[in-house]
C-alpha cells in the first residue's frame, strides 16, 4: 500500500509498501487522517512496482500524480522503506513528472550500502534533495502547528519499522 499524506498545498509526504502481502499492513504507530488517500501499488504479479506513481514497466500507474495534481501539491517529501527501491523510484518518479521532490536521510532505510548509494546518486542527479525532518517545516508555505506534528510521527513510524527489522 502507499499512502499520500498531502498536508498543505506544496507538501506531501508519500510512504510505501507492496500490495496485499503479508508485512503491508500500516505501523501502529502511523497517524492517518480522515480523508487521505491509500494508493494500492504492486497490483499486477508480473512486474515489480517500486514507485508508488509507476510498475517499474512504466505500463501501470497508480492514481497518485492525478490526486497529487488535484489537490495543487507541488513538493514531495518522501520516506519510508527501501531507500534503494521503494524510496528511491518514488522519489525519481516524483521528479520525473515534475514535482520539487525531497528525501527525509533519517526517516529512510536501503536494503544494501551499495544499492542505496547508488540510488541517492541517482536521486541526486535527478535534483531531488536530501533533507533532516527539522527541515520539512521550511518547505511549507503555509504554516501550520500540525507539519512538526506529522513529519515526527512519520520519522517515528519509520523507525519503528527499522527496529522490527533489526529484531
Amino acid at each position: 500500500l502507499s499512502l499520500s499524506f498531502s498536508l498543505f498545498p506544496s507538501l506531501s509526504l508519500s510512504l510505501s509498501l507492496s500490495a496485499l502481502c503479508v508485512g503491508a499492513e500500516f505501523h501502529p504507530d502511523l497517524k492517518v487522517f480522515p480523508g487521505e488517500v491509500k494508493i494500492l501499488k504492486g497490483m499486477t504479479s508480473t512486474v515489480d512496482s517500486y514507485s508508488a506513481f509507476w510498475d517499474n514497466g512504466d505500463t501501470y500507474h497508480t492514481p497518485l500524480y492525478e490526486d497529487l495534481l488535484k489537490r495543487g501539491v507541488t513538493d514531495v517529501v518522501v520516506c519510508g522503506l527501501a531507500t534503494d527501491y521503494c524510496v528511491g523510484f518514488t522519489a525519481l518518479d516524483a521528479a520525473r513528472h515534475g514535482l520539487r521532490t525531497f528525501i527525509v536521510e533519517e526517516a529512510v532505510r536501503g536494503v544494501a550500502p551499495e544499492t542505496t548509494a547508488a540510488m541517492l546518486e541517482r536521486c541526486r542527479a535527478a535534483q531531488i534533495k536530501l533533507i533532516k525532518s527539522r527541515d520539512v517545516s521550511t518547505l511549507v508555505t503555509t504554516p501550520s502547528p500540525l507539519t512538526a506534528d506529522v513529519v515526527a510521527a512519520a520519522v517515528r513510524t519509520t523507525q519503528a519499522h527499522f527496529s522490527t527489522l533489526d529484531a
